[in-house]
């Protein structure tokens, strides 16, 4: 009958060389399985084979009395759903008792979004007499409109804008390809900044097509954006 302390060091191995993960996720499991190790032991329970189905119920309830939030919880308990099946993949016990374990709703929050008087507040910080600041409230109309990611953002190039039919191609992640419509608002702010300001620059031969560009006319990283 395996112990506790080797039960757990065979499933952090397991984790590690069998599934890969991170150094760093191996040490989440552990610290979540020190928990129930040391609520087991508490209760009597000297080996994680004579664990069942109530005493995991039990542990649950502990858990949750702590008062910890229910995503770390489910984290907690989803860690003990994988040890008890390595238990069993190993042949230490017949079934794990962990499989009819009931997670607690997280439930899934609503992103906060800015209020078109919280945009327009922080557009009026911008200097609109130089470039950089024409140049700023252009961006932050697009990212407004179109929900951009900062580096779909940076990597706009001008003939992904489709002025007359309201929308841009978007290339996101994995070389995707998506349309997204714009608003009126945000083309007029991007074509006052590409007509009377970036026309100005001797643009970097590199990023031509390129919407948004630094003052020496070349193109803008995402940290940039995020000092901006």
């Amino acid at each position: 009958m395996i112990n506790w302390e080797d039960a757990l060091l065979g499933f952090l191995a397991h984790l590690k060389l069998e599934k890969s993960l991170s150094e760093n996720s191996v040490s989440a499991y552990k610290r979540d399985l020190e928990k129930l190790k040391n609520w087991s032991l508490n209760q009597g329970i000297q080996f994680p084979t004579r664990i069942d189905k109530k005493q995991l119920q039990d542990f649950s309830a502990f858990i949750a009395d702590t008062g910890v939030k229910p995503t770390t919880q489910s984290r907690i308990l989803s860690g003990v759903r994988a040890f008890f099946r390595y238990l069993a993949l190993e042949d230490f016990i017949e079934q794990s008792p962990a499989d009819f374990l009931v997670f607690p709703k997280t439930g899934r929050k609503l992103p906060s979004v800015l209020t078109p008087d919280e945009i327009d507040a922080m557009i009026a910080t911008f200097d609109r007499t130089t470039l950089e600041g024409e140049r700023n409230v252009a961006m932050f109309e697009t990212l407004y409109s179109c929900g951009l990611r900062v580096s779909e953002l940076v990597n706009l190039g001008l003939t992904q804008i489709h002025r007359n039919e309201g929308y841009v191609q978007v290339i996101g992640k994995g070389n995707k390809e998506r349309l997204v419509p714009i608003s009126e608002r945000a083309l007029k702010h991007i074509f006052l900044y590409v007509d009377y300001f970036r026309s100005t620059l001797e643009i970097d031969p590199k990023h031509r097509n390129t919407v948004f560009v630094s003052a020496k006319g070349k193109g803008l990283s995402r940290q940039m954006i995020f000092f901006y």
